[in-house]
Order: structure tokens, then sequence, then C-alpha cells
């Protein structure tokens, strides 16, 4: 079989070859040509770059020869073939029977559910905790505020008097 000749096309005006397939793909691996390269196979119509003409399928005569089919296997007998199958089908029915699937999902669900108990009561009492740690801080601020108000009224009330004293001294 004789392989077609290649070409590629330069930068300076000049179509160089002719080269195998092989070699023109080592000319790409050396990065003396790329994808953009313009390449013409002997036997085509036109040019093309050489990334596209190397991803397109092969033409028929690149392809090796087709592989020798296989010979058929021999069928299986009918007696081997069925005894799986009555034996998973008996399996199935049996279980669906017993109903182990049922519990099995009950016991997943309960399962399920102690964890998540356990998980919230934890959380639920440090929660707590913060929340008594937060209103007992809140009492704290108002008593100091409650504090701060009376000894603020009890100034005002000695201001007062004084100012009355001033204003009325005979009234002693």
């Amino acid at each position: 079989m004789n392989e077609p000749k290649w070409y590629y096309f330069n930068g300076n005006n000049e179509t160089i070859g002719p080269f195998s397939k092989a070699v023109l793909v080592e000319l790409s691996q050396a990065g003396q040509i790329n994808n953009e390269t313009l390449v013409f196979k002997e036997g085509t119509e036109a040019w093309q770059p050489f990334g596209a003409a190397f991803t397109q399928p092969p033409e028929p005569e690149d392809l090796p020869p087709e592989p020798e089919p296989l010979p058929p296997e021999p069928s299986p007998s009918p007696v081997a073939a069925s005894a799986p199958t009555y034996t998973t089908a008996r399996q199935n029915r049996d279980a669906k029977k017993d109903g182990s699937g049922y519990f099995n999902n009950l016991v997943i669900i309960f399962v399920i559910g102690l964890v998540l108990l356990l998980i919230q009561r934890p959380i639920e009492q440090e929660m707590k905790k913060k929340v008594a740690k937060i209103d007992e801080e809140q009492l704290e601020v108002q008593a100091k505020r409650d504090r701060e108000n009376e000894e603020l009224r009890k100034e005002k009330n000695r201001e007062m008097m004084r100012r009355y004293i001033r204003a009325f001294p005979e009234g002693r």
C-alpha cells in the first residue's frame, strides 16, 4: 500500500514536502508546525489546517483491517439458567413476607432519632445557661440604673431643700 504524501505551507510562501504522515506529526511535536499551519494531502482538493486534518476520522485506507468475528458462545442449558433466577425470586419473596425490610427501616429511624436526641440535649442545656447569664447581666444593669436614679432623686430633693431654705430663711 502506497502511503499518500503530505506537504505544508510555511510563512515564507513556500510549499515544503513531500512527507509521510508520521514525519508531519513529528514536525508538529518538534514545534516546526502547529495546528494552524496549512497542510495538503495528495489526492485531496484543498489545503486545510494541520489541526483539522489530524482530528478528522482516518480515511478507510488508513484504517487497520477489521478483526475476524469471534465464534458464538454456546447457549447455557435451560436448567442451569433458571436455577439462580428461582433462588433469587424465592429469597425476595421470603424477605417481603417476614417484613425484615420494614423492621430494618424502623431500626434506622430509631437510631437516627436517638442520635438527634443525644445531640439536642447538651445544646439545649447550653442555650439555657446562656439565656440565664444574659438575664442575670440585664438584672445587674437594671439594678445599677435603679441605684443611679435613686441617687439622682435624692440629690434633687436635697437641692430643692437648699433652695427652699435660702428662699425662706426665717421658716426654720
